[in-house]
Order: C-alpha cells, then structure tokens, then sequence
C-alpha cells in the first residue's frame, strides 16, 4: 500500500504540486486497494482511457504523475509493483526511460512492460534489449492486460516469497552457526532474537525463561537491548504466555489490545492496538521451559504458517541454550540462598554474629573516613534461664522468635539486627549518634515489656536490659573497642535492676 504521505512525498521531488489532468498525454500512476500491487502506466494515446477504465475496473485508483515530474524519481518513491510505459508517450524516452530503469536497484526487481503500436520483431526484440519484461500491442485487450498483470504480479509474489524463505533459511543457518562457534548462551539467545526480529520485521523479539512456581518468567534476551538480563515479568499480566504454557501450542494474536483472551488485562494493553503477537513454546520433554515471543505492527495480515513455522524451528533451536540458563539461574538461586545461609541465624532469622562482625568493621571505618556517627546496642534478655527451666527450650526458642520479630519491627530499616549469642542480641545503627541509640534502645525496652508471648501465660513477660555505645569517643580505636563499651554498659543495666538501658560511659 503507498499511503498519501508517500504520495505527497513523491510529487515534493517530482519538483511542484499536481497539473491539471490532461487525458491522452498525461503519466499516470495507478495505486491499488489496501495492501494490494501498484502499478504504473504511461497510457498510449488514446488508449489511455481506456487502459485507466479496465485498470480501474479491477479496483485500482487511478493518479496522476505532473509532466514535469521525474519519471525515474517518482517509480523511485513510490515503488510500483508492475509499470507499463507506451513506446509513443511523447513525455518519455520510452526505450531509454527502461534502460535507465534496469540500472537502478528499483529497476531490477520490477517488471517492466512496454506498449508497443504493432506486432513488428525488430520492436519487439529492442524492447526487450532495452530491458522489457514484456510487451502489449495496441490496442490492448481487456483479457489479455488482466492476464498479463496477474501473471507478472503473481511471478513477483512468488519471488517475495522466496526471498522470504531465503531469508529465514540463512537466520536458521546464522542461529546455528552460532550455536556450535559458542557455549555462550547469552551470545546464542542474542543471535537468535536478532535474526528473528530481521525476518519478521518485528518491533520486539524477546525470549522469556518460564518460572512457573512463582508465575513469573525471566526476559533473558531482546533483541531491542542486547544488555537486558533476567527481566522478571508477571505471568498474570500475560494471559497469552499463560495460554501457551497450558496447550503447550502456538498462539498467534491479530490485535492484541481487543483479543477476547487479553479482557483481563485489558488496561494494561490498550497501547496495543493494531499490534500483532506471537508465542512461541520452547519444549523439552513435554515441559514449556520458556518462549519465543514476538509483536509486530501487522494487523489484517496474520501471521502465514511458514512464518511460525520458521519461529517454532528457531524456537526449538534455542532450546539447549535455554537449558544452560535455567541450569544458570538454578545455580545463581543455589548461590544465593547459601550467601543467606551464611550470614543468617537459623533460629531468629536474624544476622549472625560473624556477619555483624564485618558489617561493624565497615561501618568504623565508613566513619572514620568521613568523619560520620554510628552507635552499637546490645541487649540481653532478663533472666531467660529460669524461662527455659520452666517452660522447657522449645518454648525458649519459640520466645526467641516472637521476640526478635517485635524488636525488628521497632526499629529503623537501616539498623542491623543480629544475635550475639544465646539470648544476647545487637543493633549496629549507622549515622546515629548517641542521642537517636538511647531512643532506639528505650523503644526495645518497651516493646518487649508490653509483648505477650503464645506459650507463656498472662502474668508472664519478659524484659530486656540495654546498653549504648558510640562512634567517636575517645575510648574507641577500633570497631572491638565499641563492642567493650557496649558491653559494659549493659552489664551496668543489668546491675541497676535491669529492664532499662545504661550508656557509655
């Protein structure tokens, strides 16, 4: 289809708007209906007419070129499927404007067919010599311009079509060639995407790694940001993934923002209108490890079967590289759940001890650097041997739990809870100084005291004793020196009568 742009674009380099229609002499350009051929005619002479009418009678618009414009400029623009030029238009060099045709890389993929007063071989052969695709007699016969149209748009169609097939076969051909140059899946799900979105003429090709116990899939590929890495998405938010993951089968949507499938989600893709999508499952012993999913701007053209086909192929090609990167993220997984291990109290949840270690080491010398405040709290709860004594240690640990749940509750998201050992716990607060430590510390005190515990009875609570240090003080040389003081502090808190918070000094 040309749209009026186009159009318009072509009569601007043609030099000036249109002229007046003059019949027998004029250039003109017949424009066919939507999505349909385009073809240019020279009309011969009093033919003219009559070739518009039976043109026009197969559902083609009729337009005319300005005789001042540049033949060659115009077929440029506006890219004619099939032109016909006479050999006694007056306005051209008919065999010369043919020549000049074939040279250009316009020319070469169009057929050109030449109108030629009568049936003499010398003509004929010159215009063929010229560069004719082939040629009519005047006057031309209504059957014989049908026939001759159809079958020179046909062969060009079908010669589309296997330049479309020639593409696709060496995409298949660059996706695996990638595949067997590199263990590198990021390399091989970029190429693929690439090489798709080429093909397709897509607006995004992305390739989606499905994580189904959490309903959410992983973008480990697109072809629009080679960077983009483990973008996680909502599987609710993507009714067609969701579809293709349950058929384990294509799916392939001419509008996707007034599908019937997208109703759920309808606010969320209103922006697609006229956007076409395809899904494609990658599988792997009956399992949807992941998708092919593609959008394209190509609403009343949906997508031909050798197109998908060409994507399940690709799709399917993709598939080991898919496997190596949900083996990766497997292990990313595993990584860090041990990273959270190893620094984790397995009972309180809180911090361990050896992570609150470096945590104080880096927050003394952040201080230190730039001359900041931090404090270290320590608490202890009161007499939490005679708990376990009575009540038992899977009571005690249950107190632990709930206790720690309500201290972290209390406190600021930038503090760092953490269990010392036993039933003693700390609280690093980086940039808070001895004033903002001492508010922290009476809010814990009271948090507890009001705190009722499942397994205790009603006249039983549990208190905590406080102590307060803080960075600078001319005691502390060292991050060990702060733990001293707080240390100190909450020994004198316990000696005092405990259930309250002591500083230091």
């Amino acid at each position: 289809m040309v749209s009026r742009e186009r159009e318009m674009k072509a009569t601007s380099n043609a030099g000036e708007s249109r002229a007046p229609r003059r019949r027998r002499r004029a250039t003109v350009l017949l424009v066919p209906e939507r999505l349909g051929p385009v073809v240019t005619v020279l009309p011969a002479g009093e033919d003219g007419e009559r070739i518009r009418a039976l043109i026009e009678s197969q559902g083609h618009e009729v337009i005319e070129l300005p005789r001042e414009a540049d033949p060659i400029e115009f077929v440029r623009v506006l890219e004619p499927r099939v032109l016909l030029i006479d050999s006694e238009c007056q306005d051209v060099q008919a065999f010369k404007l043919c020549r000049q045709l074939r040279k250009s890389l316009d020319g070469q993929k169009m057929p050109v067919v030449l109108l030629l007063p009568h049936r003499d071989e010398t003509e004929i052969a010159a215009a063929l010599a010229a560069g004719a695709s082939d040629f009519l007699i005047k006057p031309v016969e209504r059957q014989e311009l049908q026939v001759r149209l159809a079958s020179h748009l046909g062969a060009q169609e079908m010669s589309a079509e296997l330049s479309r097939h020639r593409r696709g076969l060496r995409a298949l051909l660059d996706v695996y060639r990638a595949i067997s140059a590199t263990l590198d899946s990021d390399r091989v799900l970029t190429t693929i995407v690439r090489k798709v979105a080429g093909v397709m003429a897509a607006s995004r090709v992305s390739i989606l790694l499905i994580d189904r116990p959490r309903d959410v899939a992983y973008v480990i590929a697109t072809h629009e940001d080679p960077l983009v890495r483990d973008l996680m998405i909502e599987l609710g938010k993507y009714p067609e993934i969701r579809r293709v993951i349950e058929t384990r089968d294509v799916i392939a949507i001419d509008d996707l923002a007034n599908d019937p499938l997208m109703e759920g989600v309808r606010k969320y893709v209103r922006q697609f209108e006229h956007v076409s999508v395809l899904v494609v499952p990658i599988i792997w012993e009956e399992e949807v490890l992941g998708t092919l999913f593609l959008r394209a701007a190509r609403v009343g053209k949906p997508f031909a079967p050798e197109e998908i086909d060409f994507c399940r192929l690709v799709a399917q090609a993709s598939l080991n590289a898919i496997r190596n990167a949900r083996t990766h993220r497997a292990l990313l997984d595993e990584k860090k759940r041990l990273e959270v291990l190893a620094i984790t109290d397995q009972l309180t949840s809180t911090y361990n001890h050896s992570y609150l270690y470096v945590r104080l080491q880096e927050e003394y010398q952040r201080a230190q650097r730039y001359s900041l405040a931090f404090s270290y709290i320590m608490f202890d709860i009161d007499n939490f041997k005679r708990i376990n004594d009575t009540y038992g240690h899977m009571v005690g640990d249950r107190l632990l739990r709930e206790l720690t749940d309500e201290v972290r509750r209390v406190i600021r998201k930038s503090d760092l809870l953490a269990r010392y050992g036993g039933e003693e716990f700390a609280i690093l607060l980086p940039s808070t100084g001895m004033s903002g430590a001492i508010k922290e510390g009476e809010r814990v005190c009271e948090a507890v005291a009001r705190l009722r515990f499942t397994d205790l009875p009603a006249s039983e609570c549990l208190t905590v004793s406080v102590g307060v240090a803080s960075f600078p003080d001319a005691s502390v040389s060292n991050s060990h020196d702060i733990i001293v003081n707080a240390d100190r502090a909450l020994y004198r808190a316990k000696a005092e009568g405990k259930n309250r918070v002591c500083k230091f000094p």
